[in-house]
């Protein structure tokens, strides 16, 4: 289990080598500060779509469903404003925000949020990913909802990749 700054960097470096832009020390629109942000727009063969894909990174001692709640929604007018692909949500386009936390401490309560059922949006898909510092062990939704059905798998395999070899 890696200290903070050698997550920030784990990250960096399997999302980087999977196409994502980079950009680290962000503040997102609604305030957050994010230490590492990273972006890129994807076509997808499962439903033919465009798909504008956002992990955020940042750390906090401990979190709370509203904390993700709140991170989520700062996520999303960012990866509005870096989007470069000019068409509307929901016309073969949709975005992905993974709000993805890395915590001191984790809470029975944190860990039921974020491995329950995220919360639906139309063309636009919320997947929280929590990392516990002290025992590397993540937590996200394993399920397949049946809204989003062809994208559980890809959400996961992003949050999952950002932290392999952890």
């Amino acid at each position: 289990m890696p200290a903070y700054p050698d997550l920030v960097s784990l990250v960096e470096k399997n999302l980087g080598a999977s196409g994502f832009r980079i950009a680290r020390g962000v503040t997102l629109p609604g305030g957050t500060p994010v230490d590492l942000a990273a972006s890129r727009t994807k076509f997808s063969w499962k439903g033919l779509v465009i798909l504008s894909q956002h992990l955020l990174l940042r750390h906090a001692p401990s979190a709370t469903a509203s904390d993700f709640q709140a991170f989520f929604d700062d996520g999303f007018l960012y990866a509005k404003r870096v989007n470069g692909v000019p068409l509307l949500r929901g016309m073969q386009f949709g975005y992905i925000i993974i709000p993805f936390i890395a915590v001191d401490t984790v809470t029975p309560e944190i860990i039921t949020f974020a491995t329950s059922l995220p919360r639906r949006h139309f063309s636009l898909f919320e997947f929280p990913f929590l990392y516990d510092l002290s025992t590397g062990q993540t937590y996200s939704y394993q399920k397949t909802a049946i809204w989003g059905a062809f994208y559980f798998s890809n959400m996961r395999a992003i949050a999952q990749s950002s932290v392999a070899n952890a």
